[in-house]
């Protein structure tokens, strides 16, 4: 995806990272099959490189002498965000629960609150940081 964000730009794969991840992530509290379970969780993953198309959009949009910051917030966010959600997805089992969808539904709609929040600043708030520059194939440069 990052040869695919130099191409289009990066704000695109953003927004359907979240998007992606958010509507399934939503669909696990809902999904019954574990085989079914197991390919939403790898298109979730398939379609999320936000991580470090956030970072190339840090890289393109701020200075860098002003990046050490920014990027101490993306890490600092990151790991935060991966210690809360077990708490706050293990809190949450059994809040809607009921007998036709099971006790994940909370699970899945709390971890999904985010990324929907992603999206919508994403969409609402960030310019597209990587206009005006052509991807050029690392063969290019050796002719």
């Amino acid at each position: 995806l990052g040869h695919w964000s130099d191409l289009y730009g990066r704000k695109p794969f953003l927004l359907s990272g979240s998007l992606v991840s958010a509507v399934f992530s939503c669909a696990l509290g809902f999904i019954h099959d574990p085989t079914v379970a197991i390919a939403s969780r790898a298109t979730i993953g398939l379609f999320n490189a936000n991580f470090a198309i956030g970072r190339a959009t840090i890289s393109d949009m701020v200075p860098p002498h002003l990046r050490a910051l920014p990027f101490a917030y993306t890490g600092a966010s990151f790991a935060l965000a991966r210690a809360l959600s077990s708490a706050v997805g293990g809190l949450s089992v059994g809040l809607f629960w009921t007998e036709q969808y099971g006790p994940y539904v909370a699970p899945s709609l709390v971890t999904a609150s985010p990324l929907i929040a992603s999206f919508l600043a994403t969409l609402l708030l960030l310019p597209e940081s990587h206009t005006g520059r052509k991807f050029k194939h690392p063969l290019q440069t050796l002719c």
